[in-house]
């Protein structure tokens, strides 16, 4: 079992993701209840974008997750696929909290911050992500929308038009501007 479990893993690592359903078939057969074969299962449904399972499939892998702080990651992203903000709060609070230095887990509570109305909560979790890296545009756009949304327009405004140097040939970066200088008045701009 913990062999095939094992290489279940590396299988997902390396996105081998029809032998990762062979061997995980295996191990719920012999055990459908254990939090990894369920955890395996659970990132098979994500990646298929079969959210509803990879909710109860993550839910049961849970127990794991002081072992595993992705299966928070992971349940928390499903269970915003499905529309539950919620309990995707609660589940990237918790892998927050658990793995402070995570940039995707605090681009996640961010994003679902933002999604929830509470902008003031994002610099702080945003600001270390953009000391290691300026440039990095989800971030710069999180912060960004954040600003605005708390009426700092001309800082909001400034890491937009940095997002769209970084990003010349992106139309998303151009509206994303555009709607944030529309935002401040500056409608001819």
């Amino acid at each position: 079992f913990i062999d095939r479990l094992k290489r279940a893993m590396i299988e997902l690592q390396t996105q081998d993701l029809e032998a990762t359903q062979t061997d995980t078939t295996w191990l719920l057969q012999r055990a459908p209840q254990h939090p990894m074969s369920n955890y395996l299962q659970g990132m098979l449904f994500y990646q298929a974008g079969r959210y509803d399972e990879a909710v109860s499939a993550l839910s049961l892998a849970e127990s794991a997750a002081n072992q595993f702080p992705m299966i928070l990651f992971y349940l928390s992203r499903a269970h915003l696929a499905v529309g539950n903000s919620d309990q995707a709060a609660v589940f990237a609070k918790k892998f927050f909290v658990m793995v402070p230095g995570n940039i995707a887990g605090r681009k996640l509570l961010a994003g679902i911050y933002l999604q929830s109305g509470k902008p003031k909560e994002v610099p702080e979790l945003i600001q270390p992500v953009l000391d290691k890296d300026p440039e990095d545009v989800g971030a710069l756009s999180l912060m960004a929308n954040a600003l605005l949304s708390q009426g700092d327009t001309d800082e909001g405004i400034a890491l937009l038009e940095k997002v769209a140097e970084l990003q010349p040939d992106s139309p998303m970066a151009q509206v994303r501007l555009g709607a944030g200088l529309l935002l401040s008045g500056q409608r001819e701009a």
